[in-house]
């Protein structure tokens, strides 16, 4: 949100966090265009219908109990709903679940978060749907040049061979929705 600001994405912006700390480090980041951060239950969003022209949900349904309700309440305040996840259901996930330390209870490939938007009555704009790989920045801080190694093994995949990449490795994905029963032009 902080980048985002930076960027004059929007002339405001508001952020809704489910646990207290979470509002104060919000707040202590002293973002110029946020207007308000409140908490909420990850669920039921106080604001009226309409009320904004696009929620972001960037990592955020893997971690919900119920992502559909999230999604409704998304769909019910804002225009445009962008959503993105990291796309986990690969060779490589587990057969049986564990709790894990980033708190992910949602696993997904490109084509169950898809169907998960579609089956909230969104529609993908434009029917893209953008895979992508963190930044290679991500990777040095992580694992320094063995990092890196990993980063460009999963780009060149990627680019080249995407349908392997999903399967063996996490990209993210990102999708911009709005409700498929509103006609109005994007």
């Amino acid at each position: 949100m902080k980048r985002l600001s930076e960027l004059n994405f929007a002339k405001e912006f508001y952020a809704l966090e489910i646990s207290s700390t979470g509002v104060t480090t919000i707040k202590n980041k002293h973002i110029p265009l946020l207007k308000e951060c409140s908490l909420f239950d990850g669920y039921n969003i106080s604001y009226e219908d309409n009320r904004f022209d696009l929620a972001i949900l960037s990592h955020v349904i893997e971690h919900v109990e119920y992502p559909r309700k999230l999604l409704y309440e998304a769909k019910r305040i804002a225009k445009y709903v962008f959503v993105e996840v990291p796309l986990e259901d690969t060779l490589r996930l587990p057969q049986n679940f564990v709790f894990d330390k980033v708190g992910h209870i949602n696993f997904y490939s490109p084509k169950t978060i898809r169907r998960l938007i579609q089956t909230c009555n969104l529609e993908v704009i434009g029917q893209r749907q953008l895979t992508t790989n963190p930044s290679k920045d991500i990777y040095v801080f992580q694992k320094e040049r063995k990092g890196q190694m990993h980063y460009y093994i999963k780009e060149f995949l990627l680019r080249f061979f995407p349908f392997v990449a999903i399967k063996l490795f996490t990209y993210h994905s990102s999708l911009i929705c709005r409700d498929r029963d509103d006609k109005q032009d994007t």
